[in-house]
């Protein structure tokens, strides 16, 4: 709903310790395949994130990649 009305969204992970990959997934993978990686990367910004988190994100976009199952 927001990437319809907003050319760019911040997600700002403050305060956020920790996330499990089956929920990067869910979001940031889904969104990933959805928009493709060029406009994944130009709409989607991230502020306050750790090493950690990214590192999880990245997992769970990368599971969205190889093909495993998002519901819609």
């Amino acid at each position: 709903r927001l990437l319809s009305t907003h050319r760019v969204i911040v997600v700002n992970f403050d305060g956020v310790k920790s996330m499990v990959t089956f929920v990067a997934k869910q979001i940031f993978g889904h969104l990933y395949v959805t928009l493709g990686a060029k406009t994944f990367f130009e709409r989607i910004h991230f502020k306050n994130i750790s090493p950690g988190l990214q590192a999880i994100i990245k997992l769970g976009i990368q599971d969205a990649i190889n093909g495993q199952s998002i519901p819609a």
